[in-house]
């Protein structure tokens, strides 16, 4: 009696294997199968991006660009290569001067959570030409945190968005400057503030009165005086907007100067906007 039983644990034993050889069979097809549907999707998604004008990219919460869809290169002359791995703001040179402010602020949005749909911007091609694209990111989060941000970018060459999108900014350029809401103060070639709002006063710790009529190199740090020169000379001989990260008593701002121009197209006075980053330390350029 004692071995038929154990001929029949082994028999039920075997039976138990054959199932379980079955199970794991049956699994890996299943395996096999959603692999395959993962690389045909991915497929599809390579030659999607191939073909169409959107670029997809994204990058970390520390700024860096992870990925960029290979189509970049026939839309904006870059190699992939060339930009993975670069920080955000190593990356700006790719937009005009003067969308990097919103650029910054929509990227910060995200990272913090939010969605941006359809930001529209200038994008400067390798060649130099420029492109009108139209941006939307929306956040990855892990864990209840954002590790990433997500975006598309499409080019719209649809002639009544391009004119849409130079009335705006021909608008921003005339509101008065108490209407911003970023700090901006308007120079002369010298250095000397002909106007500038609130938020730039409070961040140069003075009132507007005492302000306008001096010189700006009087109210920015002495290490940095003969930097901002430089970048005063270069504006006024090549006409070209300059940018660059500065940290002032623990406080770190992304600075635009851009020129303006007479009707002779001479250089006659300086734009100055500034942008404060938040949770960044880095050493002033």
């Amino acid at each position: 009696m004692k071995d038929h039983k154990t001929r029949e644990q082994l028999l039920a034993e075997l039976k138990q294997a054959h199932r379980r050889i079955a199970e794991l069979e049956s699994a890996a097809k299943t395996v096999q199968l959603v692999e395959n549907t993962l690389r045909e999707y991915d497929d599809y998604f390579r030659i999607h991006f191939s073909l169409s004008n959107d670029v997809m990219f994204s990058y970390d919460h520390q700024f860096t660009l992870k990925y960029i869809s290979p189509n970049v290169e026939r839309l904006l002359g870059y190699k992939p290569e060339e930009l993975i791995g670069n920080n955000f703001y190593d990356l700006l040179n790719i937009l005009d001067p003067l969308d990097h402010e919103e650029a910054i602020d929509n990227a910060l949005h995200v990272l913090s959570g939010n969605t941006v749909q359809c930001s529209i911007y200038r994008f400067i091609a390798k060649d130099g030409s420029k492109k009108l694209g139209e941006v939307s990111g929306v956040p990855l989060t892990r864990d209840g945190k954002v590790v990433a941000v997500i975006s598309v970018a499409r080019e719209i060459i649809d002639r009544a968005a391009i004119e849409k999108s130079q009335d705006n900014t021909i608008r921003d350029k005339t509101n008065h400057l108490s209407d911003r809401l970023s700090p901006q103060v308007i120079l002369d070639t010298s250095g000397i503030v002909l106007d500038l709002n609130e938020g730039a006063a409070e961040i140069l710790g003075k009132n507007i009165n005492e302000l306008v009529g001096s010189s700006i190199f009087h109210h920015i740090p002495e290490n940095l005086v003969t930097k901002r020169r430089i970048n005063f000379d270069r504006i006024k001989s090549s006409g070209q907007s300059d940018s660059f990260l500065e940290e002032y008593e623990g406080r770190i701002f992304y600075n635009t100067l851009s020129p303006i121009c007479d009707e002779k197209g001479n250089v006659s006075r300086i734009e100055f906007n500034i942008q404060e980053l938040s949770g960044k330390k880095l050493t002033p350029t």
